[in-house]
């Protein structure tokens, strides 16, 4: 069966890949054609709608991170110019 894996969205991409489900781990899918490559729900789906979901989730999850990193850049900022301008370092 055909699986859409969702895991690597943001770095490498989503995939698209023939793969079969575990009868020990249904929550578990192996790709075929090797089954070495394993990924575990909620990482894999078999139908589009729960894939752009995730990714959706997994991006909007993403932004808010790095919006977060962004807004505390300038306090940092300040902080390390302040260390810097106090530094003594035993000269004159």
């Amino acid at each position: 069966m055909k699986v859409i894996i969702t895991s690597y969205a943001i770095t490498s991409g989503v995939k698209v890949v023939d793969g079969e489900v575990s009868r020990d781990y249904p929550s578990m899918v192996g790709v075929l054609p090797s089954g070495f490559w394993t990924v575990h729900k909620p990482n894999w789906h078999d139908n589009k709608e729960d894939a752009e979901k995730a990714v959706r989730l997994t991006f909007e999850k993403r932004l808010k991170s790095l919006k977060k990193a962004i807004s505390i850049l300038p306090k940092k900022l300040d902080k390390a110019l302040k260390v810097i301008k106090e530094a003594d370092l035993g000269k004159k």
